[in-house]
């Protein structure tokens, strides 16, 4: 089974048609307030059917979006501060409480929240990885009803769909990209390295980083320290040709292609020949994007938020160091079927409400915040794939309007996002890394230790 990234509308071209007041005017009106096209009629007043109730929302979200047109927004939360703030004077019986969590937190803080029966009742985050760990909760809100699920990309729609329900709102898609400085290649009279084509095997990878590399700067950066980031370095095998999951998602069948040890020892090889930063082992990801970010890493795959943060970051003077992107294709081996991996729909969810007047209350909330007008906006600010058909953007920065073509038709690898083990199997496979980068097993044993841990924790959830 594999998936084709499907851009919303007419976004495969990437040529949009501007939804009326997105852009615009003051943080109250350039997100507009209208309910997403098709979704269920909205009451008509502003507070909600007990009589002089007030009802408070609580509302978490990780750091999702910077500068979004017609809203101040320098800072993380300051989107979706403005947005209470406009749903707030529209409805003066709710209020809104919101929790920004920082993205290397929030897993771990939902987790424990769950486990002591305090989650918030709204959530913007990575549905893509952590929705099934929220069903699996039994603590997740069935919010068919929200929506009209037709208006939206239906690869996002299927991301949020389990066993026939749906339990979120995608947002937008996050696909992954390499990326280099091309200002890196400049300064080392390398320009002729970069490729043209935006394409580049393995082996050209190689040659080109080794080239690059020295004088306080490394070709790339691998990491091992944890599971954050994980899909990315997926990404690097999967273009080898290997698989980490079935296309079923139903089993780990890495140690079936010698592909993955073979990467794995190619990765030893580039941190011991310079082309690559020594370290993986005790490395995470945001560690190595801040190597990047200060101009010590000519390469990294990445998101393609990016560049909406490259861009942030020059405008605050958080990035000092010259950074021009350039985004290709991720390498891969030749011969082999080219793939992308993606954090996965981001979205925002509801978890559990026994409350008739409150669960109204946050159905409109959610509403407020997925018009198209409102995730053309977040989309468009982060240089995302956004999800309702009727959000669809130009780029601003020109580099992206062209690898968005250049990817729109490579599938998407299966990272087992749907599977009921996945948040159980996701952090069995750093540690094995981590031995192999340290030397304390063969790249090969790695491989053979994960899958059979990993199929053992699949059969093993299976039976529950």
């Amino acid at each position: 089974m594999k998936k084709r990234m499907m851009i919303a509308a007419t976004a495969l071209t990437l040529v949009a048609s501007i939804a009326a007041g997105c852009g615009s005017g003051t943080g109250k009106d350039s997100a507009g307030t209208a309910s997403p096209a098709g979704s269920p009629k909205a009451s008509s007043s502003a507070k909600p059917s007990g009589a002089d109730k007030q009802i408070t929302i609580e509302f978490w979200g990780g750091p999702q979006v910077l500068n979004v047109e017609g809203i101040k927004s320098t800072e993380y939360g300051d989107y979706e501060k403005a947005m209470i703030a406009s749903f707030e004077e529209k409805n003066p019986g709710i209020k809104v409480k919101y929790k920004l969590i920082g993205a290397a937190e929030i897993e771990q803080a939902i987790t424990v929240a769950l486990t002591g029966n305090n989650q918030p009742d709204v959530i913007l985050d990575a549905l893509g990885k952590r929705l099934i760990k929220y069903v699996n909760s039994g603590k997740v809100e069935d919010i068919s009803d929200f929506y009209d699920p037709s208006k939206f990309n239906k690869s996002m729609i299927d991301a949020v769909t389990i066993n026939g329900k749906i339990y979120g709102v995608p947002l937008w898609d996050h696909p992954e990209i390499v990326f280099l400085n091309k200002t890196i290649f400049k300064n080392k009279g390398l320009e002729n390295l970069i490729p043209a084509s935006r394409d580049w095997t393995i082996d050209q990878m190689r040659d080109v980083l080794k080239q690059v590399s020295g004088g306080g700067v490394y070709g790339t950066a691998f990491y091992a320290l944890n599971e954050q980031g994980d899909e990315m370095m997926q990404q690097r095998f999967y273009n080898m040709g290997g698989k980490m999951w079935n296309d079923e998602q139903t089993e780990i069948v890495m140690d079936k292609y010698p592909e993955a040890a073979e990467w794995i020892q190619t990765m030893i090889d580039m941190m011991k020949e310079g082309s690559a930063a020594p370290g993986a082992a005790t490395t995470q990801a945001v560690d190595a994007l801040e190597m990047f970010k200060q101009g010590k890493l000519a390469m990294l795959p990445w998101g393609t938020g990016m560049y909406g943060a490259i861009a942030a970051g020059k405008k605050d003077g958080s990035i000092k160091a010259d950074i021009e992107l350039y985004g290709i294709k991720p390498p891969h081996k030749a011969g082999a079927e080219l793939r992308l991996t993606n954090v996965g729909a981001a979205g925002i969810s509801v978890f559990k409400q026994t409350d008739k007047d409150k669960r109204e209350a946050v159905k409109k909330f959610v509403q407020f915040m997925t018009t198209p007008a409102s995730i053309k906006a977040m989309a468009k600010a982060g240089g995302y794939l956004p999800a309702h058909n009727e959000a669809a953007y130009e780029p601003d920065d020109a580099d992206l309007r062209v690898i968005m073509k250049e990817i729109a038709n490579i599938p998407m690898a299966s990272l087992g996002y749907k599977s009921k083990a996945y948040a159980g199997v996701r952090p069995l496979w750093f540690p094995e890394l981590q031995a192999a980068f340290a030397g304390g097993k063969t790249p090969k044993q790695a491989v053979a230790d994960f899958t059979q841990k990993a199929n053992n924790m699949i059969a093993q959830v299976n039976k529950n």
